[in-house]
């Protein structure tokens, strides 16, 4: 979370830290910092899919950089949605960045063998320092809010 406040230096996470600095000076403006979404019917191309892809025609799966990458179950994200704008007129204090991650970290690797453990991996990096995971401790608060957040790789 306290990343929010470093400048980056490349192009998407210098966009990410204008939005979160423009979302801080409207009241009504939140800023749900989403890594990455999955759902059953995303495109082709998208990685969870791929994967399960891979796995069913015994290709190789080509990891470019093995990061540890946040994915996140679309149905949690509705949930999250749902919360705020069901909460936004209380009197409820909803937190005005959050990250949209879970708990436990995974590299690209690790996810691509949880979906199938005999998947074929090429990998070119396996030491990459370029992780693309937020920190969950907002999104934490969800269980005090009685919001159950569907752990679905974990």
């Amino acid at each position: 979370e306290e990343d929010m406040n470093t400048i980056p230096e490349d192009f998407y996470g210098f966009s990410k830290y204008i939005i979160h600095q423009r979302s801080l000076s409207h009241t009504n403006l939140y800023n749900l910092r989403i890594f990455n979404i999955f759902h059953p019917n995303e495109e082709d191309n998208r990685f969870i899919k791929l994967c399960f892809s891979n796995a069913k025609n015994d290709t190789i799966m080509n990891i470019q950089d093995d990061k540890y990458f946040d994915f996140f179950y679309y149905l949690d994200f509705i949930k999250v949605i749902e919360y705020y704008v069901n909460n936004i007129n209380t009197q409820e204090i909803l937190p005005k960045t959050i990250n949209i991650s879970y708990d436990k970290k995974y590299k690209l690797s690790e996810i691509a063998k949880l979906i199938s453990p005999h998947i074929k991996l090429n990998i070119s990096n396996e030491n990459s320092n370029n992780n693309y995971s937020g920190n969950p401790e907002k999104i934490n608060n969800f269980k005090k809010w009685k919001i159950q957040i569907k752990k679905i790789i974990s």
